[in-house]
């Protein structure tokens, strides 16, 4: 028997854009973000990373495009930012966040325009690492922005929200929060404030045996008791922030049973550090 020869499968070859094809692209990619149609503008944002790498990303070649390829490139990267956003994909901010720093290395900056996005980016990333309290992050972050760029209105914004953070301003940074400087700040502004009331909360059931209802509200800095309430329930504290009735005053009582706190042997401690000192100034 004849053996049958097997077809060869042709594979397809992924033909290059050409530059204008990619601007076009590009110019759609960046209409449907300003429209808010993100679902269309992520399957443009994947075309456009095919061409990046057509272009050889951070690489100046001898196309004569080669400065505005890599300056639609950052572009691309700074939009795909945005849109980690707004569409709550923090792995994805992330990932572009960290491939559009590379455009503004002094390296490739200096032979580049200046990018109208890079402080909004820089300050969105510092108040990122905020709103997760990674603040040693924070600090490293910003040694790497020049101190003349720090006077920049969004970079600036975010150290004026650590200072608060520092200092324990809460209210300040409550009212910090009523005027950011670009509309993706938002999210992670509410983030943050979740974190802190997160923090007080906290510390408050350890500090407190109970709480007036009203008195949580204000700490806790919401207007109204559904505003707590949903808070509680949100971060599952609600069991242990039981409502009762304290001195005629509605109040919210800490349960303490899962605690797994232990009493400290204050005069065994002492003793022990008089000791200590004596037996220092017998060696001294």
């Amino acid at each position: 028997k004849k053996k049958k020869k097997k077809k060869k499968k042709n594979k397809k070859v992924v033909k290059a854009m050409d530059f204008k094809t990619v601007q076009s692209i590009f110019s759609d990619y960046s209409s449907y973000y300003d429209a808010k149609n993100y679902d269309k503008c992520k399957q443009l944002l994947i075309k456009l990373k095919i061409a990046m790498t057509q272009f050889g990303f951070l690489e100046f070649n001898d196309s004569p495009n080669a400065k505005a390829e890599l300056e639609l490139a950052r572009e691309v990267l700074e939009i795909a930012v945005f849109l980690s956003v707004e569409t709550r994909n923090m792995d994805s901010f992330e990932r572009h966040i960290a491939q559009v720093k590379s455009y503004y290395s002094p390296e490739i900056a200096n032979k580049l325009s200046s990018s109208s996005h890079q402080n909004t980016i820089l300050g969105l990333n510092l108040l990122r690492l905020l709103a997760d309290n990674l603040i040693g992050d924070f600090h490293i972050e910003l040694e790497s922005i020049p101190l003349e760029q720090r006077e920049n209105k969004y970079i600036k914004y975010s150290l004026q929200l650590e200072r608060y953070l520092s200092e324990g301003s809460y209210y300040k940074l409550l009212e910090a929060r009523k005027e950011y400087p670009h509309p993706t700040y938002d999210y992670f502004l509410d983030n943050m404030m979740d974190t802190i009331r997160a923090e007080i909360a906290d510390c408050s059931e350890k500090a407190y045996s109970s709480f007036p209802v009203n008195e949580a509200k204000k700490m806790l800095m919401f207007d109204t008791n559904e505003e707590l309430t949903e808070f509680l329930e949100d971060f599952d504290v609600e069991e242990r922030w039981q409502k009762s009735t304290v001195n005629d005053i509605d109040s919210y009582v800490f349960d303490r049973s899962d605690s797994n706190e232990s009493e400290i042997p204050s005069v065994k401690v002492l003793l022990n550090n008089l000791t200590y000192a004596k037996e220092l100034e017998r060696i001294v």
